[in-house]
């Protein structure tokens, strides 16, 4: 029988022990960045769910003419409550068809914002066009409220 080399072996087996460590660095370190990744999804979930369940809006009246609509609505939420879009009959309504006013009409809000100035705050939201009977609105929460007529 031939004389064995036993230092290639060993070499062998060090650098297979090597290759599977840096492997499995690599992995765990791929692993957790995605695992942080689903924490701050959860987290942002969190948050959002909680910004939509303190906004609170509800339809006091809604009148239609053959050009425009009027809805008058009370936040009796706890924050301001941003509309972002609005959908007439399931259509994309652009934001300059709509304004929101107060209850007076003698203030008109920036920025499509209904505020929580007091407690069941309440304001008027022109529509200058018309619609059949549904009027969808859509928070910067994402939240979504249906308003029938």
């Amino acid at each position: 029988m031939g004389r064995r080399r036993a230092i290639s072996e060993i070499l062998s087996v060090i650098i297979l022990i090597a290759v599977v460590v840096a492997g499995s660095a690599i992995f765990v370190g791929l692993s957790q960045e995605r695992i942080l990744a689903d924490t701050i999804s959860i987290s942002e979930a969190l948050d959002r769910t909680n910004a939509q369940s303190s906004e609170l809006l509800k339809k006091i009246h809604m009148t239609k003419t053959t050009t425009n609509s009027t809805i008058i609505l009370q936040n009796y939420g706890f924050v301001n409550v941003e509309i972002s879009q609005i959908f007439l009959d399931n259509e994309k309504n652009p934001t300059s068809d709509y304004k929101i006013f107060s209850l007076d009409k003698t203030f008109e809000y920036e920025d499509n914002t209904i505020s929580f100035q007091s407690p069941n705050s309440t304001v008027n939201l022109f529509i200058n066009q018309t619609y059949n009977d549904r009027v969808i609105l859509v928070t910067s929460n994402q939240n979504i409220f249906e308003l029938l007529f």
